[in-house]
């Protein structure tokens, strides 16, 4: 089948007898999904192969736009069905002038309006789709019709909704919609399912689309600029006399681990030792999304764990964007935020204005009521500039990020290298990391973890760090990974020293089990650590450090730090106790953890 077509999947998502079906890109199959057959049974995929992955011409098929065929037969006869889903995106641009048409001044337009996206015009269907004016086109003559609105934060939303083309017995199977958003500049972006509010606007993260050639450039790229710096170590170590065989010994070694931990950037699932897809929520799953060798945050000579996927990133916004040409922020939450204050606003001052227009009433009554709507606006005014605020502030903290990532001196050369950013991330990376693996285990965000970052990065939630002022470590916590803290207020110091020298008394056992209490197998907390104490002059009785503990299949919670760090202490005999990475923690090993803060 055509990597670019669609075909009708049938997912099992939780190993349940619930089962979605919906159209998917060949390129997006995984093991077990089920395709739909010419016949309407479902075959299984059980395994995937790329024997030809460059744009192949074929001369001898004509399929036309938006259309349903059958392709290929298996041994029983049966082919596959195929939809081939195309948007002719012939302007990239959506004006700003057809945005404020279709969005802001949708209440004042006619039932005749209509927007132009291109060379394309869509009329505006009788009424509203959830607050927000709605336009339709004919896609293709054939009864497919395309509808787009635009949301609050700016997004197009498009539709494309057909009827069945294989005759009546599978209509009710093959007639459907496809859903997809764009920026103005036309380009896709992908959005988090579950955030989807349908309030007239997108309240999933809009995450910028990663350039998937682009990445894959850069990965192969960070990775032989690696080995070749590598070869040249191991050439130039006079002290070891290694011969050329040990070196490539050396270099293939090191390079299997670093090539894996590069190649895990932009991605978002995994596979176990045998090469099967990992299942999201199961036990090999939380091992493997906070891997201490993809997570790891240790100190080191030679660029391991974190150091890696954050030089990856930066790499790629200063490929995609030279001297940060186009580089601009994400603040499409603060935009939808201050387009809804606005609206409010505007029908305020409207009852306002109607109100007191109103026969019958006395001049107390209008009193009463003017006075009542004043301090409505008021109110609503307050809180638009502190939105107004939180942008402003957002786009300083963008700033701040794109000086360091962007700035060149007079030679023109950056002025901190991406290994230098890199390694300072790596240092104090902690509560963004672990952010990111908290959303991806709970199910918040599809995300991989080099989306994630580029695009906190652009939302100004990520900024320089004041001990290190050329790493990206300060996390401002809109892409954060829980909903609430426990206790919701303390008196631990919000300053990263001050807190470390708190000498307050941790959570209790009794109070971590009541915070939990309802906690489900495949689940994760996040957890505000001391980690440092009992460790000679560096010592510091305060927490420090930021980690998930997830719940695995049996109901047991688990030491999931991201670091690797071994947790050791000495039981009430006196004997020496361990808790490494991935292992069910015990009742007397909770007191040891010295947990401050739980985030879920």
């Amino acid at each position: 089948m055509n990597p670019g077509g669609t075909v009708l999947q049938k997912r099992n998502t939780e190993e349940t007898a619930s089962l979605s079906s919906e159209w998917v890109k060949v390129e997006d199959l995984r093991l077990r999904d089920q395709v739909l057959r010419s016949d309407g049974s479902w075959g299984t995929v059980t395994g995937i192969y790329y024997y030809n992955t460059e744009p192949t011409k074929v001369y001898n098929l004509e399929v036309e736009d938006n259309h349903t065929y059958i392709v290929g037969g298996s041994e029983t006869g049966k082919g596959y069905v195929v939809h081939n889903y195309i948007v002719d995106q012939k302007d990239k641009f959506l004006s700003e002038a057809e945005v404020k048409k279709a969005y802001a001044d949708h209440k004042k337009m006619g039932e005749k309006a209509e927007i132009k996206w291109g060379d394309k015009t869509y009329k505006k269907v009788n009424g509203e789709g959830e607050g927000v004016a709605v336009f339709v086109r004919d896609y293709d003559e054939k009864g497919t019709k395309e509808y787009i609105r635009i949301t609050k934060d700016g997004l197009i939303e498009q539709k494309i909704k057909w009827k069945g083309q294989l005759g009546e017995f599978m209509t009710n199977t093959l007639s459907g919609e496809k859903t997809k958003y764009f920026n103005t500049r036309g380009e896709e972006v992908f959005l988090q399912p579950e955030k989807l509010v349908r309030d007239g606007g997108s309240k999933k993260l809009p995450f910028d689309p990663v350039d998937t050639k682009l990445a894959n450039n850069i990965v192969d790229k960070v990775k032989s600029d690696y080995e070749q710096n590598l070869r040249t170590e191991y050439a130039n170590d006079k002290k070891s006399k290694l011969t050329p065989a040990q070196i490539e010994v050396k270099v293939k070694a090191e390079m299997a681990v670093y090539n894996r931990i590069a190649d895990r950037t932009f991605r978002n699932s995994y596979t176990d030792a045998n090469g099967n897809a990992v299942q999201h929520g199961s036990d090999e799953f939380l091992k493997q999304v906070a891997d201490p060798v993809f997570n790891g945050q240790n100190s080191t000579k030679k660029p391991d764990g974190m150091e890696i996927p954050v030089k990856v990133v930066i790499e790629y916004m200063r490929t995609k964007y030279p001297d940060g040409k186009g580089y601009t922020p994400n603040l499409a939450p603060w935009n939808e935020k201050i387009a809804t204050h606005k609206e409010k606003l505007n029908d305020l001052n409207v009852e306002l204005k109607t109100g007191l227009q109103k026969e019958g009433m006395s001049e107390k009554e209008k009193k009463t009521f003017q006075k009542d709507m004043e301090n409505k606006i008021a109110a609503e005014r307050s809180d638009l500039y502190d939105v107004e605020n939180q942008r402003r502030n957002r786009m300083q903290e963008f700033e701040k990020s794109a000086n360091l990532i962007f700035g060149k001196n007079s030679k023109g050369e950056y002025n901190v290298s991406s290994s230098e950013i890199a390694k300072q991330t790596k240092a104090a990376i902690c509560r963004a990391d672990t952010n990111y693996l908290q959303n991806r285990v709970n199910g918040r965000m599809e995300a991989s973890f080099g989306e994630y970052f580029m695009n906190k990065i652009e939302m100004g939630d990520i900024r320089p760090g004041t001990g290190q002022t050329k790493g990206l470590v300060w996390d401002n916590g809109y892409l954060k990974g829980y909903d609430d803290q426990y206790p919701a207020k303390d008196d631990i110091p919000g300053n990263f020293d001050a807190s470390n020298e708190y000498t307050g008394e941790p959570l209790s056992h009794d109070y971590i089990q009541e915070i939990t209490a309802n906690m489900k197998p495949g689940q994760a907390i996040q957890v505000w650590v001391d980690t440092d104490v009992n460790k000679g002059n560096d010592s510091k009785p305060g927490p420090n450090h930021y980690y998930e503990i997830s719940m695995n299949s049996r109901g047991e919670f688990v030491y999931l730090n991201h670091t690797g760090e071994v947790v050791r202490y000495n039981d009430e005999n006196g004997r020496k106790v361990e808790i490494p990475f991935n292992t069910p923690i015990t009742k007397e090993a909770w007191a040891k953890l010295r947990i401050f803060r739980i985030y879920k």
